[in-house]
């Protein structure tokens, strides 16, 4: 059986089925689900695919297992903020964990939840063919929410190229449309994206994933050993105001459950960005040839490391200037000659630059 012949499996009837073109007035005829758009207000929709993404260890499968928790035994809110559950189950793609890993993790959720358990929540550890596995259990057995933690293990083709990107995302944007349920991918930032403020366009890989979600979380690590960071990057119809406002999470250690402390940062991380100044200094002039601009080494250098953050011109021109001693001055950040950056990057140049 095909991708499609499967994920094209409608779990109701639609009101509109079969119908290709709207109009105005067609859609105006739809009625609104009385409790909203989203799922999680207001942070994920009811339909469509959001990203969770963050540095490794700062707690995104645990935000993730809880949320899929408190979806699929019915709870009213998740982290003060408000639960619009409809079918009252949730689905769990983890790619990183296995079966015992799952379970000790679940054993110190579930008593921090005070339950014993539920059905309703559903892993499943074999991915292959996980598209057809998932359409096939949606058919009989509706979810509002699906986790693939993560999506970088279950996506083949280049994660920098837009077109490998958006065919991968395709089907999967299909299967929450034809289910009405939201997918939440976990995923990771850049290198050192965690050092600079929250950025949508800081998710590993092309520009396409962030285009496509309808929705970006990011989750960091806080001030204090058990605060966490929790941002919304990109919301479609959200207004701008709770954008990029980081809410304060508080994660107890011994049940692994987050809480809300009611508290938003009002700056996550004022720290200069570090870079080692001898390791780019060395992979600068790797890249640069005699003819090359500064500006061209530095297109060549994120190409070269795609993945990991890379420093800006002005990084370059103002920490090569600490190392030789000299003072020069950058102006609307236009391209330097060669002579500047060829100066700037020998180590044994002595002496004052040429005026103008």
């Amino acid at each position: 059986m095909s991708i499609n012949s499967v994920v094209n499996v409608t779990i109701s009837e639609q009101p509109l089925e079969g119908k290709k073109w709207f109009s105005v007035d067609d859609l105006m005829n739809i009625e609104d689900d009385p409790n909203g758009w989203c799922l999680w207000e207001p942070f994920i929709p009811k339909i469509g695919i959001v990203a969770l993404a963050g540095p490794s260890d700062c707690g995104k499968s645990t935000l993730a297992r809880q949320l899929a928790l408190a979806v699929a035994t019915g709870q009213k809110e998740f982290l003060n903020s408000t639960l619009n559950v409809k079918h009252g189950r949730a689905l769990y793609v983890s790619t990183e964990d296995e079966h015992t890993g799952t379970k000790r993790v679940l054993e110190k959720q579930l008593e921090g939840f005070d339950i014993d358990g539920t059905d309703k929540l559903q892993f499943i550890f074999e991915t292959q063919n996980i598209l057809e596995e998932l359409a096939l259990f949606l058919r009989d057995n509706p979810a509002d929410l699906i986790v693939v933690d993560a999506w970088a293990d279950i996506f083949n083709g280049n994660p920098n190229n837009n077109i490998d990107v958006r065919q991968a995302l395709k089907p999967w944007d299909e299967l929450a449309k034809r289910h009405e349920c939201c997918i939440v991918m976990l995923h990771h930032l850049v290198k050192n994206a965690d050092k600079a403020e929250p950025d949508k366009n800081k998710l590993i890989g092309s520009q396409a994933l962030e285009a496509k979600l309808r929705c970006i979380l990011e989750l960091r690590l806080g001030a204090l050993p058990d605060e966490r960071l929790l941002t919304i990057l990109k919301g479609n119809y959200l207004p701008p105001e709770i954008k990029n406002k980081p809410n304060v999470l508080k994660l107890d250690s011994s049940c692994l459950v987050f809480s809300n402390s009611s508290k938003t940062a009002s700056t996550v991380n004022k720290k200069s960005k570090q870079y080692d100044k001898e390791v780019w200094r060395k992979r600068f002039q790797d890249c640069r040839t005699e003819t090359a601009s500064d500006r061209k080494v530095i297109g060549m250098l994120r190409v070269k490391y795609a993945g990991e953050e890379i420093p800006g011109r002005s990084w370059f021109v103002e920490n090569l200037k600490d190392v030789v001693g000299l003072s020069i001055p950058i102006e609307n950040d236009q391209p330097t000659s060669t002579l500047l950056t060829s100066t700037l990057l020998d180590p044994k140049f002595e002496g004052t630059m040429p005026s103008n």
